[in-house]
Formats: C-alpha cells, structure tokens, sequence
C-alpha cells in the first residue's frame, strides 16, 4: 500500500509539471472549435438623400434608433489544419417595420491560439483582442470593414462586476469593404472620418463585455484631392443593457473555463501528489511477521 501512495504521489506531480508545460497549450486557444460571440445593440444611422448631405445642424445622436444584431463564430470546418473559419455577420434594420437598412457578412482564416489572421493583407492582424492583453501594445485590429485600425489601452472600468480594460481607435479609416456594391469610380474612395472603436475586453481572456462603435458620416472621396465629394450614411450602435447582462455572464464562465486549464488543474494535481506522497513517506511498514509465522507453523 506504502507503494502505491507512493507512485501515485509521483504520477500526480509529473502530470501536474507535463499539464504546465505541455498540455494546457492545447486548450488555451482564443477561437477554439465552436466559440462564438453575439452582441445586440441600439444605436442611430440613416443615409443621406440624393443632395448628398445631411440633415443641417443635426449629429448621429439625432439619426432614428436602428437596431444592430452581430454574431460571429469559430469552427475548424472549411479550415486548413491547426486553424479556424471565422464567420462574422452583422446586420442592422428598423425596430418598426423590421426592415434590414444594412447587412454584411466577414469571413477569414484565423489562427485559434493568438486570434491573428493567416491570409492576405491582414495577415497577422488580430481578429478581436487576445488572451493575456498588455497595456503597453497597440494591437492591429481587422474584422467585417475594419482594416488594419491600432487599437490602445484606453482606461479600466468595472462592467457588470467584471473589471476591463478599454482598448479604443479613434482616427479616420477607409470604410470600402462596408459598400461592396457601390459605384466607386476611378479616384474615389469611401472614408470614415473620426471613427470610434471602442471594445471593453476581460484582460485575460480578451472576451468583450462592452462594444460601441461611432461614425459620424461615410464620405465619398476624391484619392487625389483628399476633397470631400458626398457623404453616404452615418451610424453607430453600443452594446444594450440585456447585453451586457448576457456577455457578463458568458465572459465568467470563459474566465472559469482559463482559470481551470491555468490554475485549478496543475495546481490541484501539485496539492494531492504532495499530499501523497507525505503519507507514503510517513506511512509506516505493515508488518507481516505474524502472518508469516502462521505460515510456517
């Protein structure tokens, strides 16, 4: 028996140092198979008429309330090997007639681990932030129309319980890939100016409790004069309250989920072994000599 508390001690110490080092790479993925991630939001949006201008001496703010639906998944299906297919639709419409105003789906492949994409001019870009976020990096974000925006650590706030950090952009970007069937001519592009994105992300596991997102106007634009030529549409949308309610919950459970893979299971492996392998040490030796006389006699 002595033996066997032993061994067992041993085993428990080995796998809790063979989980550390080796194993529990293997489940610290960013996008493993089947995560996803939904967020509704109220926001404003409307576009402009045929004069190509908005409404005079109004903002965003003063825009009718659209709401916004987004849900974006992860699955090894249709992925080479080792990465994941990151399916991302978004789409907004109006909470009266329910009427789609805008719809776009964002595809790309994506490595699991870090969440930065493989292919393209995106590549190594991150999707969403990671796990294990630093404050003192500027991570390049690249989902549905954004392309390449460096995304800093803003502040931290506690939403719903959950400490963040707030990682935002705010500049002007080119908002192209939103208008995929619009009539650009030779020397025209479409840009946002003074964009803000902002994401409120669960440091360690990079998940996002908090999402908003605000343009005060998509602009037709001259490449060679950088002249404003009409602006298109404005729109912004903020994660609701039921949302935050939903995504608080969500982000406990993947913090759970990391704190199980990183904590709980070597460190509890290291307790028992160390536990055993005490009793086995201080065990003392059956005796066997009765037994043994019995035998003989």
């Amino acid at each position: 028996m002595k033996r066997v508390i032993l061994v067992l001690g041993i085993v428990l110490l080995v796998f809790a140092a063979v989980w550390y080092f080796v194993l529990r790479s293997n489940f610290n993925h960013r996008f493993p198979d089947g995560w996803s991630w939904s967020i509704n939001s109220i926001g404003y949006g409307s576009f402009t008429d045929d004069s190509g201008a908005f409404s005079e001496n109004t903002t965003l703010a003063d825009d009718p309330i659209v709401i916004s639906d987004r849900d974006v998944i992860a699955e090894s299906a249709n992925a080479p090997a080792g990465l994941v297919h990151i399916i991302d639709h978004f789409e907004t419409y109006d909470p009266v007639t329910n009427a789609v105003t805008w719809e776009l789906t964002f595809e790309s492949i994506v490595d699991p681990v870090t969440g930065q994409h493989t292919e393209g001019e995106i590549a190594g870009d991150y999707y969403f932030l990671p796990q294990n976020v630093s404050k003192d990096v500027v991570y390049n974000i690249s989902n549905t129309s954004y392309r390449s925006l460096g995304m800093a650590f803003r502040g931290e706030e506690n939403i719903s319980g959950i400490n963040t950090w707030l990682f935002a952009y705010y500049g002007d970007f080119n908002n192209e890939a939103a208008y995929p069937d619009y009539p650009l001519q030779e020397n025209e592009t479409i840009i946002c100016f003074n964009v803000e994105l902002e994401y409120w992300v669960e440091p360690t596991t990079g998940e996002i409790v908090k999402y908003r997102e605000w343009c005060e106007g998509d602009y037709l634009v001259n490449t060679e004069t950088n002249e404003r030529i009409k602006a298109i549409q404005r729109w912004g949308a903020e994660s609701d309250s039921a949302d935050l309610i939903r995504q608080a919950s969500v982000v406990n459970n993947a913090i759970m989920r990391y704190q199980a893979i990183n904590l709980y299971i070597p460190v509890g492996a290291v307790i028992l072994g160390l536990i055993f392998l005490a009793l086995g040490l201080f065990l003392p030796e059956q005796n066997n000599s009765g037994s043994e006389k019995k035998v003989a006699a």
